[in-house]
């Protein structure tokens, strides 16, 4: 969420520079007639800006003839000794782009450029979103180099993490809320219907000094709210969905509905984000409603959540600052095919950060969780818990000609109380949370990297319930090391090796090793190839019963082939094999995206969930 809303003040703060950045390079034109300038701004074809492009002017013989590299805004000013014929752009993931200079040369150029989503971001991008044959978000995500979907909790789809870590936990950001239920029997990723996400994003592991609890699985930001100003989606056979929003005069209304046959539930979401320019900065408020109903027999649990959210982002020439409030509800009960168990949990929470670019960039950030919840199993006692955690952390990053270091320091103080009849017990946990990462450049696209962290994680008052007397006052801790050697040739290929290891102690006490390759290929303009595989084994430990399931040996492969045109035909290829525990599932998906009329697509795709086969037919917008 915040870093939906940082985009937003970015881009106004881009389009200020644009014009500031060509209003100078034509002034210096008129102030320095004897060394004639080419100015201009290069964007992608999205129409954001491109930093860091190299931009050469070749006279009408062909010689170079001056050159400059694109600014933050895109913009750029070639000195120029000779009439230049044409301009030459590359730069990062771009296709090489060759324009011709027109007669009067003191006119701005605009070069748009084609860059390779594939390699731009490593996260999904809203067309990766409403193209991809995985409705859930869970299973989207499980594209992303070594995100597992798993089923730590409720569900099929009920969670996914950053390889496996911290049993599978992990937190989810959902409009900026912390969706972590104490109760331990909700999570976004499994209540959200089928295709509502239109924007979804990793933190890894290592910033879980960030966020406090849970987080030591990796952070996922949820959003229903992508870049384009309206999308919709609507998909035919026996799991129907449909989702969409629209933005007018500042406000988007979105909804969405979905049934799922898998787990046999119907689920409901409706919201509404309004943004604005407030104070030099821009200001987001997000109100949503969930619902999920069982449909006849089904043994999934009735869930209904409703959640407010406030952020707010502002920069100076010093700071970039940003702030948010949050708070939900969630009230959740067991389908009648497995009793009368209830479970009710809210969250409140809040987080200020404020960055300071420069040569040494620094930032600090605090963030305030309050969580409480209730485990209902009649005729028991319900047990009731209460979880605080305060957060503060400082961060530096230093880069060298060849050497960066990310250095951060977190400290988290968190107190869990717990009652039951007339037994309460309290815990608590004072913590340094210490994040070290490195980055070697050591040439010809070469890198390496290595760091070390640490997390914590409060128990669930489903794993309280079950729990020894003894241990209901419990946290685990968790420490990951990894290293990684890296190549990139900065155009149409970047390859990664990673190895891993996570050692927990509180509850599993279990040191976890893995190892990953990587690999994201442009092999021409519109095809692209991307691959990883993790492997994963339990070295030695124990894992009590009372938590949940999760994997001693576990390895996942996924190969994905997309064919995109711009605003054109796509086509997605997807190969993914499983293998937990002895137990391997490989699957073959697909999906056709054809456009039929302006911005609008048809399509048709193909996923086996839970060893059956669901074929769809749909529209998507855009």
């Amino acid at each position: 969420m915040i870093i939906s809303v940082a985009r937003k003040g970015e881009d106004s703060l881009k389009r200020t520079l644009f014009v500031v950045g060509i209003a100078i390079a034509l002034g210096r034109t008129a102030f320095a007639q004897a060394t004639p300038l080419l100015v201009g701004v290069v964007r992608d074809d999205q129409g954001s800006p491109v930093a860091g492009a190299s931009v050469r002017a070749l006279d009408t013989s062909g010689n170079p003839d001056g050159s400059d590299t694109t600014e933050v805004s895109g913009t750029f000013a070639v000195s120029v000794a000779r009439p230049a014929l044409q301009v030459i752009v590359s730069c990062r993931y771009c296709e090489t782009k060759r324009l011709k200079v027109g007669a009067d040369a003191s006119q701005p150029l605009v070069v748009i450029v084609t860059r390779y989503p594939a390699l731009v971001s490593e996260s999904l991008s809203q067309a990766d979103l409403q193209a991809v044959p995985y409705r859930r978000p869970s299973d989207a995500a499980g594209l992303l180099p070594y995100i597992v979907p798993v089923q730590a909790v409720g569900a099929y789809g009920a969670s996914a993490s950053d390889r496996n870590l911290n049993l599978g936990y992990s937190l989810v950001l959902d409009h900026g809320v912390p969706a972590y239920d104490l109760s331990g029997q909700a999570n976004a990723f499994a209540t959200t219907p089928d295709r509502s996400v239109q924007r979804l994003a990793v933190e890894p592991a290592n910033f879980a000094y960030r966020y406090g609890t849970a987080a030591g699985g990796g952070t996922f930001l949820l959003d229903s709210i992508g870049t384009a100003p309206s999308a919709f989606a609507f998909d035919t056979g026996v799991n129907g969905t449909v989702a969409g929003y629209t933005t007018l005069n500042g406000f988007t209304p979105n909804v969405a509905e979905s049934q799922d046959t898998v787990d046999g539930a119907v689920r409901r979401r409706a919201g509404l984000d309004y943004r604005a320019d407030l104070l030099g900065g821009v200001l987001r408020v997000d109100t949503a409603s969930y619902a999920q109903e069982p449909i006849l027999d089904s043994w999934t649990t009735a869930v209904n959540d409703s959640l407010v959210h406030v952020a707010y982002a502002t920069a100076s020439r010093r700071y970039v600052t940003f702030a948010d409030l949050g708070a939900s509800v969630t009230g959740l009960q067991d389908s009648p095919v497995y009793g009368d168990a209830s479970a009710r949990s809210s969250v409140f929470a809040g987080t200020l950060r404020v960055e300071h670019p420069a040569t040494i960039a620094t930032a600090f950030g605090f963030a305030m969780e309050r969580y409480s919840g209730q485990y209902s199993v009649p005729p028991n006692s319900p047990l009731n818990a209460w979880l605080s955690t305060n957060d503060a952390y400082v961060e530096a990053n230093a880069r060298a000609s060849h050497f960066t270091i990310d250095a951060a320091l977190g400290v988290s103080q968190a107190g869990l109380v717990t009652t039951q009849e007339y037994e309460r017990r309290d815990g608590g946990l004072t913590a340094l949370l210490p994040s070290l990462s490195l980055h070697d450049a050591l040439g010809k696209g070469w890198s390496l990297r290595a760091s070390v962290s640490d997390s914590f994680r409060a128990a669930t008052l489903t794993e309280l319930v079950t729990m020894p007397a003894g241990g209901r006052t419990g946290f685990e801790r968790g420490t990951l090391f990894d290293a990684g050697l890296d190549y990139d040739d900065s155009q149409r290929l970047r390859l990664g090796t990673m190895v891993f290891r996570e050692d927990l102690s509180g509850f599993a006490n279990r040191g976890t090793n893995g190892l990953g390759f990587s690999l994201t290929w442009q092999i021409t303009p519109l095809l692209s190839l991307r691959a990883w595989t993790l492997h994963n084994a339990v070295e030695q430990g124990n894992t009590p019963p009372y938590l949940p399931y999760s994997p001693l040996t576990l390895s996942r492969s996924v190969v994905w082939l997309t064919y995109g045109e711009p605003a054109g035909l796509r086509f997605d290829a997807i190969v993914h094999r499983d293998l937990f525990d002895n137990s391997p599932e490989t699957d073959i998906d697909g999906d056709f995206v054809v456009p039929i009329a302006h911005r609008i697509g048809l399509t048709l795709g193909t996923q086996r969930i839970g060893g059956k086969r669901s074929v769809y037919a749909g529209l998507r917008l855009p």
